[in-house]
């Protein structure tokens, strides 16, 4: 399976009133026969715009930095639909079908102009608690340098 964008069929791309670029590939493939596994991928990038980052600048540098560095510049969203045993002669139906319905749902939330300060509230506060946890977790003695006994001997359970 192909894990390459540049690779895959980009069956639209456009841009939103809100500035998202909302790109449709098509990750379909031959199953058995003439059955089809339709896969249908949408990526819509929302660039994050720098008053949101100024918003935040009375957090503390550190957990700012990581949140900076795991965000980049743009969040990311991504929405697949899939179907299963399609016949070849109704691939194009399917796939504009999931296509129109992923597109009719996006531009709901994508067109509206509170959506990039809304998502970037909702994942400014996922990328602390990732930032948080790693930093607890470098707190943490590593048990793998510790001398391993082996397995617990269990056998006077038996006995």
């Amino acid at each position: 399976m192909m894990k390459d964008k540049e690779a895959l069929k980009v069956l639209k791309e456009f841009r939103t009133t809100s500035g998202a670029i909302v790109t449709f590939y098509d990750r379909s493939r031959q199953m058995a026969g003439d059955r089809l596994f339709v896969k249908l991928e949408c990526e819509v990038r929302v660039p994050v715009p720098e008053e949101l980052w100024e918003s935040k600048i009375n957090e503390e540098p550190d957990v700012l930095s990581c949140v900076k560095k795991k965000l980049g510049e743009a969040m990311v969203i991504t929405v697949v639909r899939e179907r299963n045993f399609v016949p070849e002669e109704d691939y194009g139906r399917v796939i504009s079908e999931l296509a129109d319905n992923v597109e009719s749902t996006i531009m709901d939330y994508a067109d509206n102009e509170s959506f990039s300060a809304k998502l970037f509230a909702k994942q400014y506060e996922e990328k602390i608690e990732q930032c948080i946890m790693e930093e607890h977790m470098k707190d943490l003695p590593d048990k793998s340098s510790e001398e391993d006994e082996g397995p617990a001997d269990f056998s006077s359970c038996f006995k």
